[in-house]
């Protein structure tokens, strides 16, 4: 049986980005908008960014700690602007930490984070993949309810079937009601 995400992945229509097909598109964050990724130290003055950026990511650089991107969300929303927190899963030292993250974008009103494996050639803590993340069950408990994938068109390295692992991150998140996009 073909499920509705391997379906969207044999099309070219949707090769870039797939949205949960019962769930409405997320209003803050259309396809629409351009966004703009930036370093956490670089999330200082923003006001040059124009209204058609409707999210701002943050990376979350391997090496350091969440706190530097927890710092770039609390002054890109003190902006005004929408931020989109990377959440790095090989580069998260602790469920702790992960609960940090998670808390700032419930006090910051974020509901949309970009998951991705992460640069790191090592794992730093408990979380080794996006699949790890997603199975701890607490994105939805911290407001959580968009998520964005990473999608490799040229194929991932620290993957050996990055197309199955695609296909099951959105299948977890058509089953626990997440609205979800791959980002290239």
């Amino acid at each position: 049986m073909t499920t509705p995400h391997q379906a969207a992945l044999a099309t070219d229509d949707q090769a870039t980005e797939h949205i949960t097909p019962h769930l409405a598109p997320d209003s803050t964050l259309s396809p629409e908008k351009w966004s703009l990724e930036v370093l956490p130290h670089d999330a200082t003055d923003l006001s040059p960014v124009s209204n058609a950026i409707g999210g701002i990511y943050v990376s979350m650089i391997p090496g350091e700690t969440v706190e530097p991107v927890i710092e770039a969300l609390k002054r890109i929303r003190a902006q005004g602007k929408t931020s989109v927190p990377h959440i790095a899963a090989r580069n998260l030292e602790s469920d702790k930490a992960l609960r940090s993250v998670l808390i700032a974008c419930a006090t910051l009103d974020v509901h949309c984070v970009l998951l991705i494996g992460g640069g790191a050639t090592q794992v730093s803590g408990p979380y080794a993949e996006v699949m790890d993340l997603l199975e701890t069950g607490l994105l939805a408990d911290y407001g959580i309810s968009h998520i964005n994938i990473a999608g490799h068109p040229e194929g991932n390295p620290d993957d050996p079937d990055p197309e199955q692992s695609l296909i099951a991150k959105l299948n977890w998140a058509d089953t626990h009601g997440m609205h979800s996009r791959i980002l290239t």
